[in-house]
């Protein structure tokens, strides 16, 4: 039996041998075959080549420009104009703006690793020496805490600067960057497809789940974010790793789906607690330590519908341009009810100032009102005197008129 054993070992690793030097024709000709192999787990000593090998092909595929043994010239996105991709000792050279908090998550990175357990130790010297040439590197992503996990994987299987060229080419092609970015602005589109395909697959524990008032960015935030990293065992992790170089982000999908599939009766037993409890680092990290291989062999046998996850993405994006179009509504609204206000307060003010300028105006009104009523009686009481005056005199001058002059004045 030992001497079976040993030579199915042998055999798997000329398979291996095999895959590294013709991957392409295995991906073309024996896809079945390679995915079984990988589903099985990458011989340790083998990573550092199979996983270039993966994303330089990867990289092909996807850009039609190899990148073998190279950082690729076309993804320098320092600011710099010189045609040529910086040389990893020159990035380590420069200043990052995110120095003291890469300091700082570099020791939260791996600690129960040796490698990674001392503060002065070349391990994290190293892991803080390729995340802060990619924060230099990549002014578009700068730093993310999910990316010292990956470099962390890579730095236990190749050298720093390889480990730069392949972090570099993976966040480019495999579709991190966007999870990568300031905004993490895939982070919400991944976990709706998570969301979809999950009820699919198992509708009784997302209702449940809806119940409970339990999202999928509750639990499955840190699986994209790390690939895993952070919440399974190491060895897990790798294998996790070697699957998700093979097939893309499709992989964190099938772990994520596996997952629930194998916890699913007790998800349907527990309140919001013992769900989170459930699916936290803790409870899934003591669940697979030695049990990795069954994830991986449910994974295996998880079937994802690419039409389905390819239709969320597409409602995603729909439904992310109305709420954008919407969003530009309101934003148009709210400006024209600011420049309402404002135009509002404008007319409130002019006016007030007319009424300030009414009561000047009604006061000076009624004081020429007061003048005009007392010149009125003032002049009305000269008339009256001249009236007197001017009868008494006609009275007198009649008087003393000779008689047939009277007599001719007064008839009608």
């Amino acid at each position: 039996m030992a001497e079976d054993g040993l030579d199915a070992s042998h055999a798997i690793i000329d398979q291996w041998a095999d895959v590294c030097v013709h991957l392409e024709t295995w991906q073309k000709k024996r896809p079945k075959q390679l995915a079984n192999l990988v589903y099985a787990g990458v011989p340790e000593h083998l990573r550092c080549i199979v996983w270039q090998k993966f994303a330089e092909v990867h990289a092909k595929q996807a850009t039609g420009v190899s990148t073998e043994g190279a950082i690729p010239a076309d993804l320098v996105q320092d600011g710099t104009d010189t045609g040529t991709a910086p040389s990893y000792a020159e990035l380590l050279a420069r200043d990052s703006s995110f120095d003291k908090l890469i300091r700082l998550d570099i020791a939260r990175t791996f600690p129960e690793h040796e490698m990674f357990a001392s503060n002065e130790g070349l391990g994290q010297e190293v892991l803080y020496n390729v995340v802060k040439a990619y924060s230099i590197y990549d002014n578009v992503v700068g730093y993310c805490q999910g990316i010292p996990f990956l470099v962390g994987l890579l730095l236990m299987h190749m050298p720093e600067e390889e480990a730069f060229q392949l972090l570099v080419v993976i966040v480019r092609d495999y579709g991190l960057k966007g999870l990568f970015k300031p905004t993490m602005a895939d982070l919400p589109l991944r976990l709706y497809q998570l969301e979809t395909l999950l009820r699919h697959a198992y509708p009784r524990v997302m209702a449940h789940f809806d119940d409970l008032d339990v999202s999928c960015n509750m639990f499955a935030t840190q699986w994209f974010m790390t690939l895993f990293s952070s919440t399974m065992p190491l060895k897990l992790s790798f294998r996790i790793f070697d699957l998700f170089l093979h097939e893309g982000v499709d992989a964190i999908f099938r772990v994520a789906l596996a997952i629930i599939g194998q916890s699913q009766r007790d998800l349907l037993r527990e309140n919001f607690e013992g769900v989170m409890g459930l699916l936290s680092r803790d409870k899934l990290f003591k669940r697979y330590e030695n049990n990795g291989h069954s994830l991986m062999m449910a994974a295996k046998s998880v079937v994802l519908n690419l039409k389905r996850l390819q239709k969320a993405e597409r409602d995603y994006l729909a439904a992310q341009r109305q709420e954008e179009q919407l969003q530009r509504e309101v934003d148009e609204w709210r400006s024209k009810c600011h420049e309402l206000t404002a135009e509002n307060e404008s007319l409130r003010d002019k006016v007030a100032s007319l009424e300030e300028a009414y009561h000047v105006l009604a006061t000076k009104n009624l004081d020429i009102s007061i003048r005009l009523a007392s010149s009125t009686d003032a002049l009305e009481s000269a008339q009256s005197e001249v009236s007197v005056h001017e009868l008494y005199t006609c009275k007198r001058l009649l008087c003393a008129a000779p008689h047939h002059y009277r007599a001719w004045l007064l008839q009608p």
